[in-house]
């Protein structure tokens, strides 16, 4: 969920980097809507990140706030049509990627390796990139190479976008919660990691009138020109 994915967001920022000050860059799109109130909401909750909110069309006073230190966080949850956020992922990284004593760290909510095939590796690597994937295939994880490889020999092609890993997750988690715990697993569904579930499964009610919803998020980190969690 998007409360959930702040929320991480937050965690990463607030334990890795010594009084933090957070650049929130947003569009005023609908689109974005929900990010840009769920940020706002949980930034405004706490006291350990400094923040600053701003839209786009300001964004070119971006490099002259940013602090002289190594405390500045950019967090872009741009999402405009998909021809602007290209020219605007490559003005970003170009205006980031041009300072040379305090280079930001750069977190998305969209993952730009995933959206834009020509991106900038070199760039990703000394902004520290950071970015939420929860339905990434890691072709050197011995899990994942398993499920890749069974897919393929089943029907013969990649199991190319999301919706495969996250059906047999799916399918895996609920399947074995109502075996072991019958009807009982719909008061709590949550059950041991199953070496068999690439992604792990968190569900929470965020009201006792909500639904349960997973709010487990894995975040992964340019590291040596790959992403890794």
């Amino acid at each position: 969920s998007i409360e959930g994915s702040v929320k991480s967001i937050l965690g990463v920022v607030k334990n890795n980097y010594k009084s933090p000050h957070l650049y929130l860059i947003h569009s005023n799109s609908k689109l974005e809507t929900q990010w840009f109130e769920e940020f706002k909401k949980q930034l405004s909750a706490q006291k350990d990140i400094e923040y600053t909110l701003f839209s786009w069309a300001a964004s070119n006073r971006l490099l002259q706030m940013l602090k002289n230190d190594n405390s500045n966080v950019v967090v872009s949850i741009y999402d405009e049509a998909p021809g602007k956020n290209k020219a605007y992922t490559i003005n970003l990284l170009n205006k980031l990627f041009s300072l040379k004593k305090t280079t930001p760290t750069l977190i998305t909510t969209q993952n730009y390796i995933k959206v834009y095939n020509d991106i900038d590796y070199n760039q990703l690597q000394r902004l520290e990139y950071h970015t939420i994937n929860n339905t990434l295939l890691d072709y050197t994880n011995p899990n994942h190479k398993d499920f890749i490889d069974g897919f393929k020999e089943r029907f013969k092609t990649e199991p190319v976008g999301d919706y495969a890993l996250i059906g047999n997750d799916l399918i895996i988690h609920f399947v074995l919660g109502l075996q072991k715990r019958g009807s009982e697993f719909w008061k709590n569904p949550n059950i041991p990691q199953n070496p068999k579930i690439m992604y792990p499964m968190l569900f929470k009610r965020p009201a006792e009138t909500d639904g349960f919803e997973n709010q487990a998020t894995y975040i992964y980190k340019m590291d040596n020109y790959k992403l890794k969690p």
